[in-house]
């Protein structure tokens, strides 16, 4: 029954990183439409009591758990899909940037790699609280020191967001010999 919660909460705070990423810092709106809340919050409980949706075989559950995140995300902000399905990945895209802040603070703090703090579960609530603490505040600085933030982000078109992680997987290439 623990690991059953503990990787509720997990999958929880992963949905909420991802929301927060994009209503946050991409100034994406959340919907007022009590019915595509009530399904992102239906969609959302049945993501969290999934488990670990890494550690299924089967091909179906692993999809509808990799579909899950996003599902959620897209029913509990408004605007066109398309748009809101490219933030959603450059979302996930860039937080990969706090993640390796965190990383490397654990790695001072503790003089180990982050390999040995990956079995730990404190180590990931930890770590999620800190970027959704982290995410926060980068969306209030930017949007109380850029004027007219929301209105930048809102008016950027979408195909800047296919365009930054359409060329963000060259970056391997590169390093190649």
């Amino acid at each position: 029954m623990g690991d059953i919660v503990i990787n509720a909460l997990l999958n929880l705070m992963g949905v909420l990183e991802d929301v927060v990423m994009m209503c946050g810092v991409f100034c994406v709106p959340v919907t007022k439409k009590k019915l595509s809340l009530v399904l992102g919050v239906l969609l959302l409980v049945g993501f969290c009591a999934g488990g670990d949706w890494k550690e299924y075989n089967d091909a179906f559950l692993l999809t509808l758990g990799l579909l899950l995140s996003p599902a959620v995300c897209l029913s509990v902000t408004e605007g066109k899909w398309v748009r809101r399905l490219a933030i959603y990945i450059c979302s996930v895209m860039y937080l990969g940037l706090p993640y390796l802040c965190i990383n490397l603070l654990f790695s001072v703090i503790s003089g180990n790699s982050v390999k040995v703090w990956e079995g730990y579960v404190v180590y990931h609530f930890t770590r999620g609280i800190l970027t959704i603490m982290a995410m926060g505040i980068v969306a209030h600085s930017l949007r109380s020191k850029i004027t007219g933030y929301k209105e930048i982000m809102r008016d950027l078109s979408t195909g800047y967001f296919l365009l930054g992680y359409g060329t963000g997987n060259q970056e391997n290439d590169i390093c190649q010999p």
